[in-house]
Order: C-alpha cells, then sequence, then structure tokens
C-alpha cells in the first residue's frame, strides 16, 4: 500500500513540475510602490463644471457630460488627442498661476484659464480644444431633459412647437 501512495505521489508531482517549470518567485512580482496610472482627462470635470457651472440646473457633471465627452474621445482618435493636448494645457496653465493642477484652481482663476482659450488665436490649439469641447459640452448638456429646468422649459418644444408663440413674451415661473 505505501508503494502504491509513493507511485502516485511520484506520478503526481511529475505531471505538476512542467506547469511550476516556468513560475517566478514570488519576489519578482511588481510591489505596491509603482507610480499611479495618470489620467489624461483628469482635468475635464473642472473645466466642464467652469463652463456649465451649476446655477438654476444642474452642472455639467452633475448630468455626465464628462462621461460622454470621454467616451468620444475614446472613440475617436484625433478628438481623444485634442481633448488630452487640452487638458495638458489646462493643467499646463494652472502650474503657470502656482496650482498643481487646473482642478486646484479657485473659480475665479479658472474661469480666467477659459477666457485665455476663448480669446486664443483661431489657430491655435487651445481655441481650437475650446470651441470643439464646448460645442460637444452644451450639446450633450442640453440633450438631457435635466438641464431644460435651468431655461424654463418642462417638457421638449417638439412635436407640438411652441403653442403660445403669437402671445406676448412672459417671464418664466420657477
Amino acid at each position: 500500500m505505501i508503494d502504491r501512495i509513493r507511485r502516485r505521489l511520484l506520478l503526481t508531482w511529475l505531471f505538476l513540475a512542467p506547469l511550476f517549470a516556468g513560475a517566478r518567485p514570488v519576489s519578482a512580482f511588481p510591489t505596491a510602490t509603482a507610480a499611479p496610472v495618470v489620467d489624461p482627462f483628469d482635468a475635464l470635470p473642472a473645466y466642464l463644471d467652469t463652463l456649465i457651472p451649476e446655477h438654476l440646473g444642474p452642472s455639467a457633471t452633475a448630468l455626465g457630460v464628462d462621461d460622454r465627452i470621454r467616451e468620444a474621445a475614446s472613440r475617436d482618435v484625433q478628438f481623444g488627442k485634442l481633448v488630452t493636448a487640452g487638458c495638458d494645457w489646462l493643467d499646463a496653465k494652472a502650474r503657470s498661476r502656482g496650482a498643481t493642477s487646473f482642478e486646484r484652481l479657485c473659480e475665479d482663476e479658472r474661469i480666467a484659464v477659459v477666457e485665455s482659450a476663448e480669446g486664443a488665436s483661431p489657430t491655435s490649439g487651445e481655441w481650437v480644444f475650446y470651441q470643439a469641447t464646448r460645442a460637444m459640452a452644451f450639446k450633450c448638456y442640453y440633450a438631457d431633459s435635466r438641464s431644460w429646468s435651468g431655461i424654463g422649459f418642462v417638457r421638449a418644444p417638439q412635436p407640438a412647437g411652441y403653442m403660445d408663440y403669437a402671445s406676448r413674451p412672459t417671464k418664466p415661473t420657477r
């Protein structure tokens, strides 16, 4: 009986040996001290909330506009490069103002940075970034019916249209 157990153990080891032949020692695995992965779109939420802050309606990030722009950037390589370069530019402008990132700037400084992109030369990268992301942000924002409270809509204007088109304009009620 002991010979059978030894034989069985030997056969098991012979079968499993090739599996362990390529195994690395545990100390060769990377440790938890590896550098954290940096998100190239870190500045995007703060930038979008600077464009569309919470006022009479929800902010851009409250409606997931940042997620939609990230999705578009992942689908379209050129747009992704533009957004990545724009976010890098935002962070570089923040560092030139003494902050570690665009997100860390106060609201007035964020507005000043965004205004500098808006007023830049139409051939500059920051102006193209501003125009492209602004257009997409507002499109995504107002496509969501939760944003309509800020402009006084209670329903979509179509298909019924504006039924009071012939009436004198009135102040919206809130």
